[in-house]
């Protein structure tokens, strides 16, 4: 009678008649289950649904406990109290948790990045640089010559920087009556502070800084001002002296006026706090500072308008020292006119640059091959552990119906809810027994479970390997399956691969341990032998015309600690 295993006992309906006293219990059984089974499929409550009424029901229970418990009530009001205090603390010492995290004080990260990021530049994969092949024409008016058509509209649209010059910059009536060293900071957006030289020893009535000063603004209103700050340098660390902001819109807007306006600006600058050093109380002459506003006119080389990333701009002083040349030239034009030097002027080795390509091309073929490797090796390893799930959660499924087949033979088909039930109640009278498999029917062996997949019960649906998960969770193994079917080759494919499952899995883990651990190193020794023997050729190449060129260097290269370099003979006498 073990074997059987009980109907589950159903509520009773809400508005059907309950069984007539006098009769029987299984009459009694038999009425419920009957009227049950009348009631339409659309009246009954969906799984979900009464799940919903649960936690409703628990909610509503919690809800009124907290309102008669004084003691839980103060609890989460103290909670909460605690959490806003800690976030306005963090809000606050925002700065100091940044640097704490990341090391900077900054993120470098604005809402007009991401939209010119995004919509300008198509999520990084356009950077319309071949609009730069329109405006090189004769017919393009000057203020777009040779510039990025889409980077100037966007600068416009105030989404791109634009590009302001400082220049003559003088700082005046500095809130001190002494000597001191004095510098300035410039910080505006999101960028790292730029700060000037230090002026030594000047007196605080006038300062002048010699540097001209180049700032990124965005014509913007979420723009931040431009912050200028005044610093005396002390034994220990900096003191602010003054400081002035500046709206980001208005400098663009003063840098794009005409050149016979003034350009030069003066600002009064403010202290940073009120209670100011006893000798300093008689200042009253507020701080300034004045500076001219333009565009980039003092950068000869016109580096914004410099189209890729392949060339090396200069520019030449004529010999009179009026007037400069711009001059372009190639990477490898450059390498080969300026020799690559250590901190001690050593001449230092590097592979010349038409072999750069070469070099990319395998570092490219190690990169695929790494990711190709680990990709197979990663997927083999998946591929295997699923496998075996799968097939064991098959195996798992015929285990039960060949265990029903025994206890109750020819009552099939069953329900995964009657082979859960019967599992469950086997491993209750198996626990102890130290029976083995095929000694009894709650213990079937492996042939045993090939019999049932070769021979089925009759009527028996085919199995899912996920319908035991889908009853345990979903109470309801038919419907949530995954609709992964177990068919009977399934059965064999698990018996060979008991054996194999093992040497299989170490294998995949070798394989990836050898990708990730000794190929790219391997590789990577490799390409960097072919650098030095690429390097190590046009030495010997550029020794050989320097020799024709110019017989007194023509000395041999000597290795000292520090590299190779030309050791020049020293001339005996006068």
């Amino acid at each position: 009678q073990w074997t059987q295993v009980p109907e589950e006992k159903s509520e009773p309906v809400q508005g059907d008649s309950p069984p007539v006293q006098g009769d029987s219990p299984t009459n009694g059984a038999n009425a419920q289950i009957s009227t049950t089974t009348a009631r339409p499929l659309s009246k009954r409550p969906s799984f979900w649904r009464q799940k919903a009424h649960r936690v409703h029901q628990q909610a509503k229970l919690h809800f009124s406990d907290f309102l008669v418990n004084p003691f839980k009530l103060a609890k989460n009001i103290l909670t909460l109290i605690i959490f806003t205090l800690v976030g306005i603390v963090l809000w606050k010492k925002r700065q100091e948790v940044l640097i704490l995290l990341t090391g900077e004080d900054k993120v470098h990260f604005t809402p007009m990045d991401c939209v010119w990021w995004t919509f300008f530049r198509c999520c990084g994969v356009c950077n319309h640089e071949w609009t730069r092949c329109l405006t090189s024409l004769p017919c393009c008016p000057a203020r777009f010559h040779g510039s990025n058509l889409v980077r100037a509209l966007g600068s416009e649209l105030g989404v791109v920087t634009h590009t302001v010059e400082l220049s003559n910059i003088v700082v005046g009536d500095i809130p001190i009556n002494r000597r001191a060293d004095y510098y300035l900071s410039f910080e505006c957006s999101h960028n790292p502070p730029i700060r000037t030289s230090v002026a030594e020893g000047k007196k605080p009535k006038v300062v002048h800084f010699p540097e001209v000063v180049t700032l990124r603004l965005r014509n913007s209103k979420l723009e931040a001002s431009l912050a200028i700050t005044v610093y005396k340098l002390d034994l220990v660390g900096s003191v602010e002296m003054c400081n002035v902001r500046l709206r980001a819109s208005n400098m663009i807007t003063w840098s794009k006026e005409p050149a016979h306006q003034t350009q030069t600006r003066r600002f009064a600058m403010k202290e940073p706090r009120a209670d100011a050093d006893a000798p300093d109380q008689d200042i009253k002459t507020p701080a300034w500072i004045a500076f001219d506003i333009s565009t980039p006119t003092n950068d000869q080389r016109q580096l914004d308008r410099l189209a890729g990333g392949t060339t090396v701009r200069t520019t030449i002083m004529d010999p009179s020292g009026m007037t400069s040349q711009v001059r372009d030239m190639s990477v490898q034009d450059a390498k080969e006119q300026y020799e690559l030097l250590d901190a001690l002027g050593h001449v230092v080795e590097e592979p010349p640059e038409e072999n750069l390509w070469k070099l990319d091309c395998y570092r490219e073929v190690v990169v695929v091959m790494f990711r190709l490797c680990s990709c197979c090796s990663a997927f083999s390893i998946i591929t295997l552990l699923f496998s075996k799930t799968y097939l064991t959660l098959c195996t798992n499924q015929w285990r039960r119906i060949a265990m029903a087949t025994r206890l109750q033979p020819g009552k099939g088909p069953y329900s995964v809810r009657t082979l859960v039930e019967i599992e469950k109640k086997c491993h209750e009278l198996m626990a102890g027994t130290g029976l083995g498999l095929g000694e009894d029917p709650c213990r079937p062996s492996q042939k045993q479970i090939i019999d049932t997949c070769d021979h089925p019960p009759e009527h028996q649906p085919v199995p899912y390997a996920f319908g035991y998960w889908g009853q345990k969770i979903f109470n309801d193994g038919e419907s949530h399956n995954l609709g992964f079917s177990c068919q009977r080759e399934y059965c064999d494919m698990h018996d060979g691969l008991v054996y194999l499952d093992t040497v299989l899995l170490v294998s995949a883990c070798a394989i990836l341990f050898f990708v990730c651990c000794l190929l790219r190193p391997c590789a990577n020794h490799l390409i960097e032998r072919a650098k030095m023997k690429a390097a190590r050729q046009h030495r010997e190449t550029r020794s050989k015309r320097n020799q024709f060129e110019d017989p007194y260097h023509a000395s041999p290269l000597q290795r000292g600690p520090y590299g190779q370099a030309y050791i020049q003979p020293q001339r005996r006498g006068w």
